[in-house]
Order: C-alpha cells, then structure tokens, then sequence
C-alpha cells in the first residue's frame, strides 16, 4: 500500500569539519535542491531546517521553516564558526531525532534528514549504540536518513555503521567527491514517502515491546471534558456510546484538538489503528499521539478478536449450507436426480453373490458314411449350468468386470449329427448335405 501524501519537512544536517566542499559550493548545491523541491511538491510544500555545530557556541537548530533564504543565511554567516575539530555526527542525531519525537507528538510527517559529512565519526561504541536505539524508535515517526560522504577516500571507518543507519531508517549512503555533489543531492528531489511503506516485521515489533515505556511517555493521555463542551462523540457521533450504549460511558477529548471520544469507541479505534502498541495511536482528527488504557485495550481486543472467530465460523457454515442447497437442484434437475441417486445406493444392502452360466460342451459317437462307416466324436450340443460365484473383490483400482449374463447373445448355430460340422442358419449341411 502506498502512503497517503503528508507535509515533509527536510531537515539539512551540515556535519563538514575540512575545507575539502567550499562554502560556495553547499550554498549552490543547497539552493538548487531547494528550488527544485518547491517545483516539485507544488502540491504540498515542504519546510526545512538546518542543524550545524558550533565550535565556541551552543549548534544552530532551526527547523519547519518553509523560507530557504533564511536557511541559507543562516549557514553563511555560521560558516566560518562552524566546529572542525570533532566530529558531531552522533550528537546531531541525537538534536534532530528529539525534534523528531517532540513534533511527532502533535502531527504525523514525514521526516527526511540529509546529513552532508567529510570525515569519519571516531565515536566509541556507546555514542554509536545510542544513535541506533533511538533511530529503530524514528522509524516509527516516518524519519528518513540520507547520508551524503564527500571526499576523495576509499574506505571510512565508519563505513559500516553508516549503511546500517541508513538501511534501518529507509534511507542512502552516497560517496562522492567535490564535483559529484550537486548530482548526487539532486537525486534526493524525489519524495521518498511516495515509495511503498515496509511493514514492521515481527523483530521490530518485538523491539518496540521493549521500548514501551519510551512511548508511554511521549504518547499524551485523553483529558475531561469542559463544562460547556459538546458530548458528541466524534467517531460514532452519538451522544450515547453506539457499542456498549450505556450513559456510564463518558467522554474524553483530545488535549491538542478537541476531538471527543467515547471510551469504546476510541479503544476500538486505537486497536484497529495503533503504532504497535494497542493502546498508543494518533488522533483521528489532528493525528497527535495518545494513549488509553491498556488493560481497557486488552479486554476489548480480546473480545473483539473471539467475536471475529465466531463470526468467521459462522460464516463458513451458512457458505457451506448454501453450497449444499444450491447443489440440489438447476435447471433440468439433473443434480437433484444424481444426488437421490447416490443417496439411495449408499443406503443399498450389499448384493448377494452373482451367479453366471458355465457352457458345458458334450460329446457324441457317430457313424459317418453308412452303418458300417467309422465312428468319430463329434460335439452335439452345448448345456448351461448355473454356477455360483464368490463375492466380488472390493479392492480399489480394479476395473469391474460384466457379467457374462450382460453380453450379447452369440448367433443361433446347429451341429450336423453325421458329421459334427456347424451349420449357420441353415436347414442343410454344406459338408455331409445332411437335411434337418
């Protein structure tokens, strides 16, 4: 599914401590990124910020400003104060991704930070681990990092840790030099929320139960409402609770907005719609994070999670009846005949065993050219004997076989009594000339 278009607030991270990318260059490549946005996102315009360290004073941090030129004044005149003997990478992180859990309690944006950087971050292992944990709770903030390395080097120390920055918040790493800047922060134009969304896998899910306190505590709970407010809900829009229908059920309202809320109606809502936790979701109206109570959320859950599962076996029963009706009868009745038919013959007693006609040939002594000719046998007439057969085998897979009484009759055929020779349909024979 492809997420519905929300503001984006690009937010540039100026982590340049070499005089490698000239002041003139970043300002260039800045307003022409920024010129080409406002052309591109016409629509739905974006804002900006700018995050870059002082080296004798407190960072430069001004976000959601939707005017580059004072972006762009700001970093001129900061420029030459700008820090240059550390690297600040991790602590902008830390500025920025605050910003990103203060504002993200009261609307839901998309995020996009650009961090222009020079040289490797030498930070030990905890400034790093630190980043990280708070970049897996950003990403639920839609918060995209892009990381620009300017420079001639190969390889960076850092290199890894860089990819796995960027790979978890759904972002880049670009490597390029001095002449290459502007190409590869133009390619960054493009709107990145309009890019199919990957779903939370079980692991970060599992991350963010962990982390339950951290949301607890930015999520804001629904507040009383007002003496003079309207007690209508603004989900099922009722005075009394359109789900459990009792005047026990008492409103609350959103702190930032207003919006009012019956405690069913909420609870169903942030359970059809929260951020991993099923008490802790955004506002319907205004999208500001809140939170109900989670023992309320797990009771009606699990309520509604066996409704669902009768619902759902009902519903394949009443299928099932009425694939069984619908196969009764069409048009011609056909199907109703064949099913009575099949019916009928499960209830039918076994058959008894069958009995066949076994031929039995006898066998005669005549005289053949006179009486003092020479006896020969000859065959002079065929007898049926009825025979009892054992109970046919029910193996599966064999064919069954007619029984001989189900074949057709042979053609009527007579023995000559001199000469034995068969006659067919005849009062003569053609051997002896014997007449019948």
């Amino acid at each position: 599914m492809v997420a519905s278009i929300r503001k984006e607030e690009i937010i540039f991270f100026i982590n340049l401590i070499t005089d490698y990318l000239p002041k003139k260059t970043i300002l260039k490549s800045l307003r022409n990124f920024i010129r080409e946005k406002k052309k591109y996102s016409l629509s739905n315009p974006s804002s900006f910020g700018l995050v870059l360290f002082q080296q004798d004073s407190d960072p430069i941090a001004i976000y959601d400003e939707p005017n580059e030129v004072k972006i762009l004044e700001l970093l001129d005149h900061a420029w030459e104060s700008r820090e240059m003997e550390k690297n600040s990478f991790e602590n902008g992180l830390f500025e920025i991704l605050s910003y990103v859990f203060r504002k993200g309690r009261e609307i839901k944006n998309v995020y996009r930070v650009l961090v222009i950087s020079d040289a490797a971050s030498t930070r030990s292992d905890e400034y790093y681990n630190a980043a990280y944990e708070l970049i897996i709770k950003a990403k639920y903030f839609d918060t995209i990092i892009d990381v620009i390395r300017v420079g001639d080097t190969t390889f960076y120390e850092d290199e890894i840790r860089l990819k796995v920055i960027t790979s978890e918040s759904n972002g880049g790493l670009f490597f390029c030099d001095a002449k290459q800047f502007d190409i590869v922060l133009s390619s960054l134009i493009q709107r990145k929320s309009e890019f199919p969304i990957i779903q939370p896998t079980r692991e970060d899910l599992e991350k963010m139960m962990e982390d339950k306190t951290f949301y607890e505590k930015l999520a804001v709970d629904l507040i009383s409402l007002d003496i003079d407010d309207e007690r209508i809900c603004s989900i099922c829009q009722k005075e009394i609770c359109a789900i459990c229908e009792l005047n026990s059920d008492d409103l609350s309202k959103c702190f930032n907005c207003g919006a009012k809320f019956h405690s069913c109606c909420i609870t169903e809502y942030a359970i059809a719609n929260n951020i991993g936790l099923k008490h802790i979701f955004r506002c319907p109206n205004c999208e500001t994070l809140l939170k109900i109570d989670e023992e309320f959320a797990k009771i009606l859950y699990t309520e509604k999670f066996e409704e669902d599962m009768e619902e759902k076996i009902e519903n394949k029963v009443v299928e099932k009846e009425i694939i069984e009706n619908e196969l009764q009868v069409n048009e011609s009745g056909q199907v109703k005949e064949n099913i009575i038919k099949s019916e009928l013959e499960e209830e039918k007693p076994p058959e008894t065993p069958q009995k066949v006609e076994e031929e039995v040939i006898e066998e005669k002594e005549i005289t053949v050219g006179g009486y003092f000719g020479p006896r020969v046998k000859v065959k002079t007439k065929k007898q049926l004997k009825i025979k009892e057969l054992e109970e046919p085998l029910q193996e599966e897979n064999i064919p069954v076989r007619k029984s001989i009484t189900s074949l057709k009759p042979p053609s009527k055929v007579k023995i000559c009594p001199i000469c034995g020779a068969n006659i067919f349909n005849s009062f003569k024979c053609n051997n002896c000339g014997y007449r019948f």
